[in-house]
Protein backbone atom coordinates (compact mmCIF):
# COMPACT_ATOMS: atom_id res chain seq x y z
CA UNK A 1 0.00 0.00 0.00
CA UNK A 2 1.28 3.32 -1.06
CA UNK A 3 0.71 7.21 -0.23
CA UNK A 4 -2.25 7.28 -3.20
CA UNK A 5 -3.44 4.14 -1.44
CA UNK A 6 -3.90 5.53 2.27
CA UNK A 7 -4.97 8.79 1.45
CA UNK A 8 -8.00 7.35 -0.77
CA UNK A 9 -8.98 4.83 1.91
CA UNK A 10 -8.28 8.08 4.91
CA UNK A 11 -9.99 11.03 2.92
CA UNK A 12 -13.90 9.62 3.72
CA UNK A 13 -13.14 9.38 7.54
CA UNK A 14 -13.69 13.20 8.11
CA UNK A 15 -16.28 13.48 5.46
CA UNK A 16 -18.65 11.39 6.73
CA UNK A 17 -17.57 11.42 10.43
CA UNK A 18 -18.12 15.47 10.42
CA UNK A 19 -21.91 15.01 8.91
CA UNK A 20 -22.25 12.37 11.64
CA UNK A 21 -21.31 14.55 14.42
CA UNK A 22 -23.18 17.38 12.71
CA UNK A 23 -26.28 15.34 13.42
CA UNK A 24 -25.35 14.00 16.71
CA UNK A 25 -24.84 17.63 17.62
CA UNK A 26 -27.92 18.47 16.16
CA UNK A 27 -30.09 15.82 18.22
CA UNK A 28 -28.20 17.09 21.48
CA UNK A 29 -29.34 20.38 21.38
CA UNK A 30 -32.99 19.73 20.06
CA UNK A 31 -33.23 16.77 23.19
CA UNK A 32 -31.00 19.41 25.56
CA UNK A 33 -28.54 16.50 26.34
CA UNK A 34 -25.68 17.39 27.36
CA UNK A 35 -24.00 13.95 27.28
CA UNK A 36 -25.05 13.63 23.79
CA UNK A 37 -23.85 16.76 23.11
CA UNK A 38 -20.23 16.07 24.28
CA UNK A 39 -19.94 13.21 22.26
CA UNK A 40 -20.58 14.79 19.03
CA UNK A 41 -17.76 17.61 19.98
CA UNK A 42 -15.35 14.67 20.73
CA UNK A 43 -16.29 13.28 17.33
CA UNK A 44 -15.78 16.91 15.78
CA UNK A 45 -12.54 17.17 17.09
CA UNK A 46 -11.36 13.28 16.23
CA UNK A 47 -12.35 14.23 12.71
CA UNK A 48 -10.31 17.86 12.43
CA UNK A 49 -7.08 15.34 13.48
CA UNK A 50 -8.19 12.72 11.02
CA UNK A 51 -8.40 15.91 8.68
CA UNK A 52 -4.99 16.38 8.94
CA UNK A 53 -3.29 12.46 8.39
CA UNK A 54 -5.73 12.87 5.27
CA UNK A 55 -3.61 16.06 4.08
CA UNK A 56 -0.17 14.62 5.03
CA UNK A 57 -0.89 12.00 2.81
CA UNK A 58 -2.48 13.94 0.07
CA UNK A 59 0.71 15.39 -0.44
CA UNK A 60 2.28 11.95 -1.05
CA UNK A 61 -0.13 10.94 -2.95
CA UNK A 62 0.58 14.12 -5.34
CA UNK A 63 4.26 12.92 -6.14
CA UNK A 64 2.91 9.46 -7.22
CA UNK A 65 0.12 10.15 -8.78
CA UNK A 66 1.60 13.62 -11.02
CA UNK A 67 3.51 11.20 -12.39
CA UNK A 68 1.10 8.85 -14.30
CA UNK A 69 0.35 9.74 -17.70
CA UNK A 70 -2.84 11.73 -18.16
CA UNK A 71 -2.68 12.46 -15.25
CA UNK A 72 -3.48 16.44 -15.49
CA UNK A 73 -1.37 18.86 -13.27
CA UNK A 74 -4.44 21.58 -12.78
CA UNK A 75 -6.98 18.55 -12.25
CA UNK A 76 -4.36 18.05 -9.03
CA UNK A 77 -4.09 21.43 -7.94
CA UNK A 78 -7.77 22.30 -7.60
CA UNK A 79 -8.23 19.14 -5.81
CA UNK A 80 -5.02 20.52 -3.42
CA UNK A 81 -6.58 23.71 -3.02
CA UNK A 82 -10.18 22.49 -2.28
CA UNK A 83 -8.38 20.25 0.39
CA UNK A 84 -6.36 22.80 1.74
CA UNK A 85 -10.11 24.76 2.25
CA UNK A 86 -11.55 21.95 3.84
CA UNK A 87 -8.30 20.68 6.17
CA UNK A 88 -9.06 24.86 7.12
CA UNK A 89 -12.81 24.76 8.12
CA UNK A 90 -12.33 21.54 10.02
CA UNK A 91 -9.07 22.72 11.74
CA UNK A 92 -11.29 25.71 13.38
CA UNK A 93 -14.29 23.51 13.73
CA UNK A 94 -12.15 20.94 15.86
CA UNK A 95 -10.47 23.88 18.05
CA UNK A 96 -14.00 25.50 18.53
CA UNK A 97 -15.24 22.22 19.56
CA UNK A 98 -11.87 21.76 21.91
CA UNK A 99 -12.72 25.25 23.38
CA UNK A 100 -16.22 24.59 23.62
CA UNK A 101 -15.69 21.08 25.55
CA UNK A 102 -13.16 23.01 27.67
CA UNK A 103 -15.56 26.08 28.77
CA UNK A 104 -17.57 23.49 30.68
Amino acid sequence: MNAAHLHLILNHIPIIGSFIAFFILLYGVFKKNEEVKKVALVLIIIMGVASFFVSKTGHKAEHLVEKIPGVSESSIEEHEEFGEKALIASEISAALALLTLLAR
